[in-house]
């Protein structure tokens, strides 16, 4: 009998054993993330808010960092998930060994980090640990006999000031970590009163973009592209005005940064697309050979291979895209350069023209350019005027361009004077205010009919 008690009590504290450890198990896995086994948002949030209890009582510091990787995507592109996910795990450790034993490091999801310091005394001891971790990060990662190369974006906030709970603290953080980005990320940057101002702008107009959206309060405008050697009209570039509602006539300069990073950059980017199409198809614009519509793509919508399956499947179901010409900038081929000369060859492939943008003003180099599919390069005309060379780099962009067999076209060419430059530098095409500014459908369909010659365009 008295066996079978000890038996049963055996049992039963094995059976309270079991539940805590599986209790224990499952809070575990709650609040942890289970690729780097850092805690998680659920787990950050409690260890904030204690943090924030425990400085108000004793009238100290806190401060949180938002990390986001610079370049991390292009690991998962080129490399693999699975390579990235070696690239995170090792990025948990740099953390953890370049903060102190008090502070908590904690992975939110994607390549986004929060580290939180529970207790600092101004924002030299800050700082320093900011650029320990900026260092660590830029470091290079050898995984699998590969070395990669990516860097970090910190945005930091202080307790008090910039955030008296959990949810501004991380907000705050979030909106200096963009700022960073912008500025030119592998930094730190600390939140301030202007960029919450920064940040509510930005909130407010992506949210009357996508009321405008619905509601067609877009408009395109077009400038008129000439071939200037032969005095012929052959195209036009596509300009997108905004009116808004309560604020009129919205220039882009005015919104596409602030949409810049987000899905709006893509919708914007499919209206103007969809617009342009449309227009060579239902005007007789095609009458003239290589008539062709440009258009803007920003280094978003390339870098997301929607974009290239949407303009095959407009070609496929009929859609004249061969008439169009896309325009970017270097900005788009920064960091994924192969994945994006590969798309470009794609949309080459379509039949649409490559032009790359405010070429000379940037840092391509010559490798690039001959890699890369470019039909055009375009230069800011006013731009290498006030460069005060007598000509010579314009002169010299232009004779690169007809030894790669690439044409160029210069914009904001103002007057006769400058156009006469440009037709003895041998430069092909050139629009502005010598010819027109950007003006409306309506308006352009009459300049065209009093413009286009009959003669065909060979160049």
């Amino acid at each position: 009998m008295s066996n079978n008690k000890n038996n049963h009590n055996i049992k039963i504290e094995e059976i309270s054993e079991n539940t805590i450890n599986n209790s224990y198990n499952q809070k575990y896995i709650a609040t942890h993330d289970a690729l780097t086994d850092l805690p998680n948002r659920i787990l950050l949030q409690e260890h904030i808010a204690s943090a924030i209890e425990q400085a108000c009582i004793n009238n100290h510091l806190l401060a949180v960092f938002f990390m986001d990787l610079d370049g991390f995507k292009n690991i998962n592109d080129k490399a693999g998930h699975a390579v990235g996910d070696l690239v995170l795990k090792e990025t948990a450790q740099r953390l953890i060994r370049n903060t102190r034993s008090t502070d908590l490091v904690a992975r939110l999801g994607g390549d986004e980090f929060v580290i939180l310091l529970s207790r600092v005394e101004n924002r030299i001891g800050v700082s320093i640990i900011a650029d320990k971790i900026l260092a660590a990060i830029s470091s290079p990662y050898n995984i699998d006999s590969e070395s990669w190369q990516i860097s970090s974006s910190l945005g930091i906030t202080i307790y008090p000031f910039d955030g008296l709970n959990c949810k501004d603290l991380l907000a705050n953080a979030d909106t200096a970590m963009y700022e960073a980005k912008r500025k030119g990320k592998n930094r730190a940057q600390y939140f301030n009163k202007q960029l919450n101002n920064v940040a509510k702008r930005k909130n407010d107009i992506i949210h009357d973009i996508r009321q405008s959206l619905v509601n067609n309060d877009f408009e395109i405008l077009l400038q008129p592209q000439y071939d200037i050697q032969n005095n012929q009209i052959i195209g036009a570039e596509s300009f997108i005005r905004w009116h808004h509602p309560k604020k009129g006539i919205v220039m882009p300069n005015k919104f596409l940064p602030y949409i810049a990073n987000t899905e709006y950059i893509n919708s914007i980017g499919y209206y103007v697309l969809n617009q342009a199409v449309e227009l060579i198809k239902t005007h007789s614009y095609q009458g003239a050979i290589n008539f062709r519509i440009a258009i803007n793509v920003e280094p978003r919508q390339l870098a997301n291979d929607d974009f290239i399956n949407y303009l095959s499947e407009l070609k496929n179901n009929g859609k004249p895209v061969e008439y169009l010409t896309i325009e970017l900038t270097e900005e788009c081929f920064k960091t994924n350069f192969e994945i994006i000369r590969k798309r470009l060859n794609r949309i080459r492939d379509l039949g649409i023209k490559i032009c790359l943008d405010d070429f000379g003003i940037g840092i391509s180099s010559l490798n690039q350019l001959i890699t890369l599919p470019i039909d055009i390069l375009k230069i800011d005309n006013k731009y290498f005027d006030s460069v005060h060379d007598d000509g010579k780099t314009k002169t010299g962009i232009i004779m690169l361009a007809q030894h790669l067999h690439i044409k160029v076209m210069a914009k904001r060419v103002d007057d006769a004077k400058q156009l006469q430059e440009l037709i003895g530098l041998g430069c092909s095409y050139a629009q502005g205010y010598c010819y027109s500014p950007a003006i409306s459908l309506v308006e352009f369909r009459d300049y065209y009919a009093k413009n286009f010659s009959k003669r065909d365009d060979k160049k």
